[in-house]
């Protein structure tokens, strides 16, 4: 995918081959996608008018079963600028939204026919932390739902903050109550955050110190206990924001294994896949094996087989391909890179 529109490929599962991508939807400035699980809807932020207005929008299709065709549902306004981040409740009900230029983070309604209506109210974030560079303001980046009790956390990359929410069914829309976690390094810019399956742990990649923080959820105070801060770099390499950056994460689907993708920035040298062990009691994890990339690998994302691991490399202008080794979580990567200008977000769907 790259800034002008939303493209597909189909996936063989054996090989790792792709066939050609084609454009499947014309949106400005297409970026973080995600998609219902048990209905055929796709859902991508994206831009209304002029790129510079920062008129942020969400568009929903409904995805051809038999061809991969997108067909554009709505395009509605969030309201709150361009979004970052977007997920779906479980109940895939109601889709959230969180803007890191704008600091606002807003609840959309999911109707029966898989469009989006904007609801309730806008949230907005204040404050600052101690990087003069990248934390002079809040910046929101990530917004977190918890699997079994719905419960809303938002990171913030410039005050060091995840802020916890409750979703209200009836308004459609997320409520403050008060709870605000401290982070585990001051300075370590969160970014985003992935919980397990279970929602025992919450695995949040910091994006200025290059670290992984490990949380345990308490599911009756609903609060977050730190466990562990691991570097993302190979060798516990320390390096600041100015030369490498961390960014996505994922985890498995067996919850065993745990990826992130670290980029070079200015002079730095590291851009590829940290691969981690999982601890699954103790949500504890453990260094594996870094893969290199092209660079500046801002997303990754894993089929949902785990078989098969793909990293957007923008700057290469590349995708690569990881077969996923599933006794040891290793990553081998299969055939070239594919040539993709300015890739994006990735996302696997079954059709």
């Amino acid at each position: 995918m790259d800034g002008s529109g939303i493209y597909c490929a189909e996936l063989d599962y054996s090989s790792g081959a792709t066939s050609p991508f084609r454009k499947v939807a014309e949106l400005e400035r297409a970026g973080a996608m995600t998609h219902l699980r048990h209905k055929r809807h796709l859902y991508s932020v994206g831009v209304e008018g002029a790129v510079d207005a920062n008129k942020g929008c969400i568009a929903a299709y409904a995805v051809d079963a038999d061809t991969g065709a997108l067909h554009r549902l709505n395009q509605p306004s969030t309201g709150a600028g361009l979004p970052t981040f977007i997920t779906a409740s479980a109940d895939e009900h109601f889709m959230f939204q969180v803007s890191f230029s704008t600091a606002a983070a807003s609840v959309l309604r999911i109707n029966e026919e898989g469009a989006l209506m904007r609801s309730g109210e806008i949230h907005r974030f204040e404050g600052k932390g101690i990087n003069p560079i990248r934390q002079q303001r809040s910046y929101p980046h990530c917004i977190a739902i918890h699997p079994k009790d719905n419960t809303v956390f938002v990171s913030d990359l410039g005050t060091d903050l995840i802020t916890r929410f409750r979703l209200d069914d009836e308004q459609g829309e997320i409520v403050r109550d008060g709870y605000v976690q401290s982070p585990i390094d001051l300075g370590a810019g969160p970014r985003l955050m992935r919980f397990s399956e279970n929602g025992n742990a919450l695995y949040v990649v910091n994006e200025l110190n290059n670290s992984i923080s490990v949380y345990t959820y308490d599911q009756l105070s609903r609060t977050l206990n730190p466990v562990q801060v691991i570097s993302t770099l190979p060798n516990n390499m320390v390096e600041g924001f100015e030369r490498q950056m961390a960014s996505d994460i994922r985890i498995h689907p067996n919850q065993q294994y745990l990826y992130v993708t670290n980029r070079s920035t200015g002079e730095g040298q590291i851009d590829g896949v940290a691969v981690f062990s999982r601890d699954i009691v103790s949500g504890r994890l453990s260094f594996i094996q870094h893969c290199s990339t092209g660079k500046h690998p801002r997303y990754c994302n894993i089929d949902p087989s785990g078989q098969w691991l793909f990293v957007s490399a923008r700057d290469s202008n590349q995708i690569h391909r990881f077969r996923i080794n599933q006794d040891s979580g290793k990553l081998q990567e299969v055939g070239d890179p594919i040539d993709f200008t300015q890739p994006w977000d990735l996302q696997f769907y079954i059709v």
